[in-house]
Order: structure tokens, then sequence, then C-alpha cells
């Protein structure tokens, strides 16, 4: 026991220190984490965190490399999908974020974050209609999911001219983001024109 206990405590200890905000801290101990896998492929949780803790130190490739990697290994792990087509589409690629959105959804479609990367690909393609599904599916699954959401949700409804559903989105990033510029700024244009 005490062999497999070791990687998952420094596994723990790296989680603490990427919620601490500490990701060269972080790297060290998946590294050694990984190390102490004897062999074994590390867990899902393992490539999770790695791969957000290369974005985090803005090292895309390296996090495209992990989630690789840990889809490789744990196909049937959805938020591994969810990150790969968030990054892809953050990448600007597309279509690869199509195909990872298109696997994913097999594995994460119940996942808060992977329907806002759904959203979020629809409203770059201007899929209007299908970007506010998904984005309604997200929040409906996770409620606090982000301002980003909400900001995105009210300006789709503002320009289908559903100002009051706009401002009800605009007032729930206020409650995310108390001060947020952008829904502030909505907000008030949306008074000044009535």
């Amino acid at each position: 026991i005490g062999s497999q206990v070791q990687p998952q405590v420094e596994l723990s200890r790296a989680l603490h220190a990427f919620r601490l905000g500490d990701y060269t801290r972080a790297d060290q101990l998946l590294s050694s984490a990984r190390m102490r896998f004897e062999g074994d492929a590390p867990p899902a949780v393992w490539s999770h965190f790695a791969s957000l803790v290369a974005a985090a130190r803005d090292d895309a490739d390296q996090a495209q490399a992990l989630l690789e990697e840990g889809i490789r290994t744990h196909p049937s792990v959805g938020i591994l999908h969810a990150n790969y087509a968030g990054l892809m589409l953050t990448r600007g690629a597309l279509t690869a974020a199509a195909a990872a959105v298109e696997r994913g959804m097999l594995h994460a479609a119940n996942m808060a974050p992977f329907q806002k990367t759904v959203g979020d690909l629809a409203f770059r393609v201007a899929r209007f209609d299908d970007a506010i599904e998904a984005y309604q599916r997200a929040v409906r699954l996770e409620p606090a999911l982000g301002p980003d959401v909400y900001l995105k949700l009210g300006e789709l409804r503002y320009q289908r001219g559903e100002v009051s559903e706009a401002q009800r989105c605009w007032q729930r990033v206020l409650e995310l983001d108390p001060g947020n510029r952008q829904a502030e700024v909505s907000l008030d244009a949306v008074r000044r024109a009535s």
C-alpha cells in the first residue's frame, strides 16, 4: 500500500499547489507523481491537472500533448475531452475543436464546461441558436459556471431583441463577478436606450 499511496500524495500536493496558483510547484509535484506511478499510466486526474498546469504556464503545446496522451489512455473520461476541445478552440483550431466536441459528446455531454465549449465553438462559427442552447445547457448543469457564459448569453439575447432576458444575464454576471465592466456597460446602454 505504501508504494501506491505515495504518487497519490504527490498528486494531492500538486492539486493544492495548483489551486494556490503556484504552477511551478504544481508542475514539479506532478512530474514527481508521474515517475512514482512505476510504469503505469497516470490516472486521468493527473492528465487533467497536468494539462491545466501547462496551460496556466502558457505552454499550450505541452497542454495539448498531455491531453492527447490522457485521452489515448483514458478515452472515456469526459473532462479530458472537454479540456481538449476548449484548448483547440482557444488555439483557433476550429476543425480540431469541432472534432473534439464530436468525440466528447459520448463522454462529456453532461458536463457544464464541455457544454460551454460547445457554445463557444457555435458562437465562433456564427451558429448563434446552437450557442444559446449549449450555454443554457451549461448553466442548467452548473448555474455558477462563470461570468463569461452569461455575458455571451446576454449578448445573444440582446441581438435577438430579448432585452429583459439579456438584462437578467448581465445581472447574473454581476452576481458572479461584481464590478464586471462589460456587464455594467451593457446594462447601462440598455437603460439609456429605453
